[in-house]
Formats: C-alpha cells, structure tokens, sequence
C-alpha cells in the first residue's frame, strides 16, 4: 500500500458520511494509517478540508497537569493524546478549553462557542464543551485508535452522577508565574472496562452500541475508522444505565478499582435525563 494522501483521508471521510459543515470531534492514531505523506499536518488539513468553511474540527488536547512543574497553561502545555492533536492544537485559528486536566481544542465558526469559559473547571460538566458538543450534533470519529479513548463516555458517568468518580490536585500557571494548586472533582480516574486497546469490541459499552446500530465503520489506508453521533451515543448509555449502571466498569474481581465502584453504585439511581434541551449555555 502507498501512501496515504489528504485526498484519500478526505475520501475516506466521505465515504463513512462525512459532510460539509459538520461539527467533528476527533480522536486518532497517526501510525494506524500506515505512512502518511506529510504525516500529522496532512491528517488535520484533511479533516479540516472535509467539513469545509462551514463546518468545525476539535478534537481532545489532554494535558492531566497533576504535577507543579506540568503546571497547565493553555497556550504552551501540550497534548498528551497523540501527535496529531497537538498538532491541531497549534494550527492557526484552533481555539482551547480553559481545563487543565481534559481540555478541547477547536476550530472552525463553532470554535468559539465550544471552548468558550463557563466558570467551572470540571472536566465534563453539562456546561463544558462536551455538553455543547452534544447540543450540536457533533459526530466523533475515532481515526485508527479504536473506542477506547472514548472521552465522552466519561461525560455520560459525569451527568449519571456515578457515585465513582474521584477528586484529584491540579496546577496552574498564573499570569505572574506561580502556580495555583487547585482541587477538581469529578475526575475519571481508575479502571475502566473499555480500557481495552486494540480490543475494544470486548468492552460491555461498545458491544451494546454495535448491537443498537450505532457505530459506523471504514477504512482509511490500514486505520480502522469508527463514527458515532454524541448525542446517540450518550442518549444510549444513559438508557443502557437504566438497566446495567456497571457497564462502563470491567468484571475482573481482580481489578479493586471497579470492584469497590460497583458496591458504591448499589445505591445509586439514574437522575432525570433531559437531553441538555433545557440547559442554558454562558454568552
């Protein structure tokens, strides 16, 4: 196989019913393409082509500044998700979340609204971007890497209120230098069942979306290509918690993490869902 060109990145893109003026959040693995003729910059210039100048690209610019000297600045702390998003997150235009620990990076006319700051540094909170990105329709593409850095389903536990979710320390850089140590809730931290990698078919969440109908598939070059709707796939887990609250969770009685979460899920109860029709987003 030759290489693989923007041309046929965008082709591809069409093919599993990408359209002009779409709203894309993008997860991906640059070496799943096999070679890449101008490698990372070709995969964002291409995603960027296959929207066009209506449509937007963000993609996730994770940073997890848990340590004082990674302490988070929005202008120079890195992507720590791979090197096409930190590529994307220097490309002219691309504006950035205000998160220190799972920010969004987005550019096109939908760039402002998603990274806009809403007062809360709560990675997925309702408010945040991946709330907006439910408002808008936003489709996720997973490029080559499979469903498990599947970050939304983290905004799903959030909205759940799943009673795991854990407290971590961050860091920040303030304006004249020091850094603020600052306390975040709500965090994803521990074991996850769709932690599987190159087997995320096994995980319990993504074989219930297959089974539903949700998941398209493709190839682009070597890379496997999944797409799924953000607010299919959340409507679906929060329906999917109704009954099975523990799907997200792995069965391995080895794993401590997801054997004292489920004992903490044994009084919880799904709160009223409503889809953020209701929600009023900051100007």
């Amino acid at each position: 196989m030759g290489a693989v060109t923007e041309k046929a990145i965008v082709e591809g893109l069409r093919r599993l019913g990408v359209k002009e003026g779409e709203v894309l959040f993008c997860h991906s693995s640059l070496s799943s393409f096999g070679h890449v003729e101008g490698g990372a910059e070709t995969v964002v210039r291409a995603l960027i082509a296959a929207v066009g100048d209506e449509g937007t690209v963000a993609m996730p610019t994770f940073s997890w500044s848990m340590r004082a000297e990674q302490a988070w600045d929005a202008a120079t702390s890195p992507s720590r998700v791979g090197l096409v998003t930190e590529t994307f997150r220097t490309w002219p235009g691309t504006r950035r979340t205000d998160q220190p620990t799972n920010s969004v990076s987005a550019r096109g006319p939908q760039a402002e609204f998603i990274t806009r700051p809403y007062g809360n540094l709560r990675a997925y909170d309702e408010l945040g971007s991946f709330g907006k990105m439910y408002r808008l329709g936003t489709r996720i593409l997973f490029l080559g890497c499979g469903l498990s850095p599947n970050s939304t389903l983290h905004a799903c536990e959030d909205w759940a209120e799943m009673p795991y979710l854990t407290p971590a320390v961050v860091y920040l850089k303030q304006p004249d230098g020091s850094v603020q140590r600052l306390t975040l809730y709500k965090l994803p931290g521990g074991h996850r069942d769709f932690y599987q990698g190159r087997n995320w078919m096994k995980a319990k969440i993504h074989q219930r979306l297959a089974d539903r109908g949700l998941l398209t598939t493709g190839t682009i070059g070597r890379a496997e290509v999944v797409s799924i709707s953000t607010r299919e796939l959340m409507d679906a887990c929060m329906d999917i918690f109704a009954d099975e609250p523990d799907v997200l969770l792995c069965d391995s009685p080895e794993c401590d993490f997801c054997t004292q979460a489920k004992r903490l899920l044994q009084h919880w109860k799904l709160p009223r869902w409503g889809h953020l029709e209701s929600v009023v987003f900051p100007e």
